[in-house]
């Protein structure tokens, strides 16, 4: 359970900072890939919403941190979901075949 926590805070992070890197690219106009840079905006401005708002422009790294760690558990939790379902569904086939 831990390294799956952890794998997931590392992708977070790692999509962050490329999304980040691609937004600010399109935004200072240095990107001729307009698609990409307009994707990238949105994607970015989806990622920073909940604590973005919460917290002052002064505490960015906090809100970042806030938001990793908010996305990391929201996909973990989805994980969790779909395995329990998962396991369920499988556990009824087999009570099923036995029947």
């Amino acid at each position: 359970m831990m390294k799956q926590v952890l794998v997931s805070l590392i992708g977070i992070i790692i999509l962050y900072l490329v999304v980040y890197a691609l937004a600010f690219g399109f935004d200072e106009g240095t990107m001729n890939n307009k698609i990409i840079g307009q994707i990238s905006t949105a994607l970015f401005k989806v990622l920073k919403f909940p604590f973005v708002y919460i917290l002052p422009i002064k505490m960015y790294l906090l809100n970042l941190g806030l938001n990793i760690l908010f996305y990391s558990l929201i996909i973990n939790l989805i994980l969790f979901a779909v395995r329990n379902i998962r396991r369920n569904i499988l556990t009824s086939k087999r009570q099923m075949k036995k029947e």
